[in-house]
């Protein structure tokens, strides 16, 4: 069972929604995918809340509360003993000893940013401070990679493509998450894929979702770029 971690010193950089994002593609794929929810405010178990009173969640995702160290490893066992295949964990903000063993357990570390100088700059410092944990842990050599979120489907403005050039000089994941409306209301309307079926039962909300499709292809190709550099048995082309 591997572990990919969604760290951000600061909030509000799509660190969770873009946990939620692949969540929701790789249990369509099939897979039975664990959450592990560090954060007090438990965005996790609310999306999950939200999700079952719509009819959207599917139950081979299971979350299990991780607010602190003892927590956190008595929660990995119960998923890794109910032979999950994946685990994502959602880290608290900041840079806490908590949140460093989390990202020292991990098998992969994402850095989700926005396409704006202050998100820029708290990506800069995530990456500095995983850089430093890999230099002196059993695991230098773990995948990290930043992940542009909330990027315009137009045009970009000079500052943020200057942000999108100082990311492209270092480790980054290729796909990245359009600034759809899909996303940004992931947290409230549940699992993208179940979500979009249960539009299209509706008449009058067939075309939003078709505007659902469009992001369960961002969703699919995050997900699908996460399993291939895991080198898991799952990844699909």
């Amino acid at each position: 069972m591997k572990m990919i971690t969604f760290a951000s010193l600061k909030g509000g950089a799509g660190k969770t929604t873009a946990l939620m994002t692949a969540c929701g593609s790789l249990v369509s794929k099939g897979l039975r995918v664990g959450l592990l929810e560090a954060d007090e405010n438990a965005p996790l178990h609310q999306w999950r809340k939200y999700a079952l009173k719509k009819g959207t969640w599917n139950e081979s995702c299971e979350i299990e509360d991780a607010v602190d160290l003892q927590a956190f490893e008595a929660a990995y066992e119960r998923l890794e003993a109910r032979d999950m295949d994946i685990v994502l964990a959602d880290t608290q903000g900041g840079g806490s000893e908590f949140n460093l063993t989390i990202l020292a357990s991990s098998d992969m570390i994402v850095i989700p940013t926005a396409l704006t100088r202050l998100d820029l700059d708290s990506a800069l410092d995530t990456y500095a401070l995983v850089a430093e944990m890999l230099e002196t842990s059993d695991t230098p050599d773990m995948p990290v990679g930043i992940l542009v979120t909330q990027i315009p489907t137009g045009r970009l403005t000079s500052a943020q493509s200057f942000c999108l050039e100082t990311i492209q000089g270092l480790p980054s994941f290729d796909c990245k998450l359009p600034a759809r409306n899909a996303f940004a209301d992931l947290k409230s309307v549940g699992m993208l894929h179940l979500y979009e079926v249960a539009l299209s039962k509706i008449p009058s909300k067939r075309i939003a979702a078709t505007h659902i499709s469009t992001a369960l292809k961002d969703a699919d190709t995050f997900a699908n770029d996460l399993m291939q550099v895991l080198g898991d048995e799952h990844a699909h082309s």
